[in-house]
């Protein structure tokens, strides 16, 4: 006689499982996940303005400061540094009057509620004036270990694209979900 053997370990399973979780989270499916969980209280609360900041420096708060590309590329494959600070959880009310995007892309009037806590950091409600239209959203970065993920939900209202090639006003609506290491 010989026991069946079990086709996984207990440990296993659990470690799937989250990764299941981790996953149906990101794209949001199931019925529970559809709706962001609730966050915990804030050892931090306020309100902060500021008359401009590059998106960048906001970004780093659960990046790590922004690695340097090499000449010719767009982006780094520089792993993602460790984040400056390992601060208490906040809410904080931010408004910016000029948010520096990228390749000379500004939005104004850029305001959203700023809730960071354990490498997490959420953008909620954001709204901003664009390139002659407006956008709004939600966005929700964590940081695990060496690796990234960015959920969220972005609206954009008649929002000006002058590209070689393509020009025009875009309306839409995006989900979207990343992962990466760099």
């Amino acid at each position: 006689f010989r026991p069946v053997q079990p086709v996984a370990t207990l440990e296993a399973l659990s470690q799937a499982h989250a990764e299941v979780s981790r996953a149906e989270e990101a794209v949001g499916s199931g019925g529970a996940a559809n709706a962001p969980p609730a966050p915990a209280p804030a050892a931090i609360e306020g309100e902060l303005t500021i008359a401009r900041a590059p998106l960048g420096a906001v970004l780093a708060l659960a990046l790590g400061p922004p690695q340097q590309a090499r000449g010719g590329t767009r982006w780094s494959e520089a792993r993602f540094a460790a984040p400056p600070l390992r601060p208490p959880s906040a809410a904080v009310k931010l408004r910016v009057g000029t948010l520096d995007m990228s390749d000379g892309l500004a939005a104004r009037d850029f305001k959203t509620t700023l809730r960071f806590d354990k490498g997490r950091l959420d953008l909620d409600d954001f709204a901003m004036q664009i390139a002659g239209g407006a956008a709004n959203g939600r966005a929700m970065l964590r940081r695990d270990g060496d690796a990234a993920t960015l959920t969220g939900a972005l609206n954009l209202d008649s929002v000006d694209i002058d590209r070689p090639g393509f020009s025009g006003r875009v309306s839409a609506a995006l989900d979207f979900a990343s992962t990466g290491r760099s």
